[in-house]
Parts: structure tokens; C-alpha cells; sequence
């Protein structure tokens, strides 16, 4: 018959392993935010790139039969 031993843990590790899990969760929370951001901001470039061809100007006339002269 094995006897297992239970060690009781200091109540100053049980802070610090606390602290040690508070510290992880929070940077994990910054980098989720950064990538979060970083993905926005390469959404919001693509929208931009995607501008049509076609750009219209004041100074082009216009050459059809309903034209006021």
C-alpha cells in the first residue's frame, strides 16, 4: 500500500500562481487585440485598393443626342 503525501501549499504560492495566470491572460488578451486591429486595418487597405477604374471628371463633355447646347 502506497502512502501519498499532500503537501499543503503556502498561501504565498497560491498568490503568486495568481499572479502568474492574471499576467498570461492579459497577454493574451493584447496579442487577440493586436491581431484583431492588424486584421481591421488590412480590411479597411483592401477596401481601398478596390477603387473602380473609372474616375469621372467636370471636364469631359458629353457627346449624346440629349445634350443642352
Amino acid at each position: 500500500q502506497e502512502l501519498s503525501m499532500m503537501v499543503p501549499v503556502s498561501p504565498v504560492e497560491k498568490d503568486s500562481w495568481g499572479a502568474i495566470a492574471g499576467i498570461v491572460v492579459l497577454v493574451i488578451l493584447v496579442v487577440l487585440l493586436l491581431a484583431v486591429l492588424l486584421l481591421y486595418r488590412r480590411r479597411q487597405q483592401d477596401k481601398q485598393s478596390n477603387t473602380p477604374v473609372v474616375s469621372f471628371s467636370s471636364t469631359r463633355t458629353v457627346s449624346s443626342e440629349y445634350a443642352v447646347p
